[in-house]
């Protein structure tokens, strides 16, 4: 194989940040902070679970997600039931935990158009029931419309249901929407356009991590949550592109390069990964593949992605990143190399290739 001299093997040091940090004055966060304080402190002794503050979309960002604002007087696991009031929708069930005080109770999967019907049980009672109108769907791609809302159509429903499990389809549609929906298709969740649309991933805390092309490039990430509040924006130097994967001591691993343009002279693109930390948004380690695959084979499929700058050398095309942690190895596939390859985290040499083995 052609490979740089083993010297020039781009250890996995961090590159050297240049305006790389989280946006501690973001004015959508200090706004979403505000609110969610706001609504917080509405909150009374009188609210209990059948007299709740109801606050539909309290963000402008979520349209099928709702507050209810309650007042408790002990901890309690409530159960939330949420469906269209005509019931032809599957029922969507989870519990939240609330604590003495004011709680504001995320409630999602509401069907759009239609009155939906939500339930709190405690121990199994009921101890509150609503009734919401939700607005329509926003408009689908027409003359008029562009980027409009995808249009979800099932072409093989499930001949047994009871073997499936409860809960949604969590999808991304680029620069568009992220959405959830159920079985039948139905969406019962997604947030605006303020929200990036493309990567699109969800963490430990429940919380989702997302890039998109049409928010600065892929430059801006942001942290929110399914209420759509945002509660941080990492300001990237370089490309979060294709993927992100949160992993352990609150790390998060993606496709990367050099956005700006190399510091070698080379015009590369989309031939690195990146590893950052989400307490700072500081990298932490940078793997450049220029070094570590065979630059002189010939890309396949040869030329430039669909809409990429035809000027930049689309060699490898790096779409997938994750660590794998029994074998201490970072796994990548590269779309124009048509291949999967494996290099050890801590050293960055290249262990495996998986690939066509024609030059």
């Amino acid at each position: 194989m052609n490979k740089k001299s083993s010297s020039m093997v781009n250890m996995p040091a961090p590159r050297e940040p240049i305006n790389q940090k989280i946006d501690t004055n973001n004015a959508l966060v200090l706004n979403h902070n505000a609110i969610y304080e706001q609504r917080l402190a509405e909150i009374t002794q009188s609210n209990t679970c059948d007299k709740a503050i109801v606050t539909v979309n309290p963000y402008g960002t979520a349209p099928l997600s709702l507050y209810l604002g309650v007042w408790m007087d002990e901890a309690a696991a409530l159960e939330i039931n949420v469906v269209d009031s005509e019931a032809t929708t599957e029922e969507v069930r989870y519990q939240y935990d609330v604590h003495p005080g004011a709680n504001l109770i995320p409630v999602c999967g509401m069907v759009s158009a239609v009155n939906n019907q939500i339930t709190l049980r405690l121990a199994s009672q009921i101890v509150g029931q609503y009734t919401v109108m939700t607005d329509a769907l926003p408009p689908t791609d027409s003359a008029n419309v562009s980027l409009g809302f995808p249009i979800i159509s099932v072409s093989c429903p499930a001949q047994q249901a009871s073997l499936m499990e409860e809960g949604l389809y969590f999808s991304t549609y680029f620069d568009r929407y992220n959405l959830a929906f159920d079985h039948n298709g139905i969406v019962r969740w997604y947030v605006s356009q303020e929200i990036p649309s493309y990567n699109f991933v969800r963490m430990d805390n429940g919380h989702f991590l997302a890039t998109s092309q049409g928010i600065n490039h892929c430059l801006n990430m942001y942290e929110f949550d399914i209420m759509g509040r945002v509660y941080t924006v990492y300001l990237l130097d370089n490309e979060f592109h294709h993927s992100i994967l949160p992993i352990e001591n609150n790390l998060a691993i993606a496709p990367s390069e050099y956005s700006n343009g190399r510091p070698d002279g080379y015009s590369t693109g989309k031939d690195g990964v990146s590893i950052i930390n989400l307490s700072t948004g500081l990298e932490v380690a940078y793997y450049d593949m220029l070094y570590v695959m065979d630059y002189s084979r010939s890309p396949r499929p040869s030329g430039s992605a669909p809409g990429q700058d035809v000027s930049m050398d689309d060699w490898l095309h790096i779409n997938q990143s994750y660590i794998n942690e029994p074998n201490n190895l970072l796994i990548c596939s590269g779309r124009h190399q048509s291949a999967i390859f494996g290099v050890n985290v801590d050293s960055g040499e290249l262990r495996f290739i998986m690939a066509n083995h024609e030059d």
